[in-house]
């Protein structure tokens, strides 16, 4: 397996029930997680890395932390309201 998100499927389904979730309970986070990593999978990143024009790079870069800023957020609700497994 070379995908960071199916390898962490895979740990998710091989190891349930055993210590701390990778992904959370809640469907609609799930989808949200989901959501992100193939941004960064095949997304922002990539983009970030073969862009040459420095205006778009830094576009690229703000695009980037905006969707990290937007995960920090549903993370720490995820958190904050107990939703952890």
């Amino acid at each position: 397996m070379f995908e960071s998100n199916n390898i962490a499927e895979y740990f998710e389904e091989r190891y349930a029930g055993q210590g701390a979730k990778l992904m959370p309970s809640d469907p609609v986070l799930r989808a949200a997680v989901r959501e992100v990593i193939s941004k960064f999978d095949v997304g922002y990143l990539y983009d970030h890395l073969r862009q040459q024009n420095l205006a778009e790079r830094e576009k690229t870069i703000n695009r980037t932390i905006e969707e990290l800023e937007w995960f920090a957020k549903i993370y720490s609700k995820q958190h904050a309201t107990g939703n952890q497994r």
